[in-house]
């Protein structure tokens, strides 16, 4: 697992990513394979309060016409979806990040 915390633009629907650009490419969310919520440690930090981070850990890959790119990680990242690796990404007042690439 590698910690990225990256700025990303990010498609989506339903509230939900499809596919993301990082770092001039674009992504295709193939799976989302956890969801979840995070409001920080608010009863240490009072900045904190009301501060919520989306949470998703996907399965993509790299837009290239003609096939899929491995980003990185072991043939495990990717599962059931050959050429594709693991990624986790977050969402925080209309902002999102790439947080980690998956091994």
């Amino acid at each position: 697992m590698k910690l990225l915390m990256e700025p990303i633009e990010v498609q989506a629907a339903a509230q939900k990513p499809t596919g993301f650009r990082w770092r001039g490419r674009w992504y295709r969310v193939r799976e989302i394979s956890q969801e979840w919520s995070y409001r920080g440690r608010w009863w240490t930090d009072p900045d904190l309060r009301g501060e919520r981070r989306r949470y998703y850990r996907v399965v993509a890959s790299r837009e290239t016409g003609g096939g899929s790119w491995r980003a990185g990680g072991t043939s495990g990242a990717g599962g059931e979806h050959p050429g594709a690796a693991g990624f986790e990404i977050f969402e925080r007042e209309g902002q999102w990040v790439l947080s980690r690439l998956l091994d």
